[in-house]
């Protein structure tokens, strides 16, 4: 709905014109006048008092105009004005409830984030313990059966590996002592792929120790050459025991690859199946 003025434009026109009929007079004068002599100068000075004067109507007249309607302008201003900052109080104080909110909910954003990090921190931490175990356990077996050194809770052992079938019996017999799955939260599959490989590579050396003993010199030869790579093999094992103690999962899965090379013909030589028992923690530690 539009605003009826207060004033019309017409009437505005109308009071004014006596002043506005002057306009294009003065507008002229002041673009054609050119002084050239103390007469000239003269007429130029007439010109700027009757304009000031003009100019003095005009803001008398303007005054006089807009004098009726002051009071009516500053009593809207003032009733908008209440209004205005009865809302800004209004937002103001919705204003503290959201940023309270916002504030308590940053808080408790930051300690279920901060919960998070140490349960993750906690996660790691079992990863890289149980990888260290898995890691020596699997460097105990090897340095057991090719010979190395693997390390213990307390200590660094040296062990001989086995040399004759007796030896790699006993060690198939240590083995039923292997932890089960159970004991590994993180590396459960890990820990079975490393152990069929143990059992491969038992079962290996078993018949290269057996070929030692053959009467025809390239299957002794093709034996020793095999011992003596498992060994260099068992070597880099307990080196990377040694210089990495923190294993990943993914480190590990490439561990377990590279027995699988080391060991592939051990099942197509035999097929032996061994049963693998549970055993306990304490158990295991006589073992290692």
């Amino acid at each position: 709905m539009a605003t009826k003025p207060l004033i019309q434009t017409s009437s505005l026109v109308e009071k004014f014109e006596s002043i506005s009929e002057v306009l294009n007079k003065f507008d002229k004068i002041s673009r054609e006048i050119s002084i050239g002599d103390d007469e000239t100068l003269a007429v130029a000075e007439n010109n700027i008092a009757q304009i000031k004067e003009l100019i003095k109507r005009t803001e008398a007249l303007r005054k006089s105009l807009k004098e009726p309607h002051a009071d009516a302008v500053k009593a809207i201003d003032t009733y908008a004005r209440g209004i205005r900052d009865a809302l800004e109080s209004y937002s103001q104080r919705i204003s503290v409830q959201v940023s309270t909110w916002k504030t308590v909910q940053a808080a408790a954003k930051r300690k279920e984030l901060e919960a998070k990090e140490k349960e993750l921190a906690i996660i790691e931490k079992e990863k890289d313990d149980e990888a260290l175990y898995l890691a020596r356990l699997t460097n105990t077996i090897y340095a057991k059966l090719f010979s190395g050194y693997f390390r213990t809770n307390k200590d660094e052992k040296w062990a001989e590996g086995c040399k004759t079938i007796e030896d790699c019996e006993q060690l198939e017999i240590a083995l039923k002592k292997f932890p089960g799955e159970e004991r590994f939260k993180h590396f459960a599959k890990q820990r079975t792929q490393i152990l069929n490989q143990a059992i491969k590579a038992i079962t290996m050396h078993k018949v290269d120790l057996m070929e030692l003993e053959s009467d025809e010199p390239g299957i002794q030869k093709d034996a020793q050459k095999r011992i003596k790579v498992n060994k260099e093999r068992a070597a880099i094992i307990e080196d990377l025991v040694m210089e990495n103690k923190l294993r990943e999962e993914n480190e590990l899965t490439l561990q377990v690859e590279q027995h699988e090379t080391i060991f592939e013909e051990a099942e197509a030589k035999s097929r032996r199946e061994i049963v693998i028992d549970p055993i306990s923690e304490e158990d295991l530690e006589e073992y290692i």
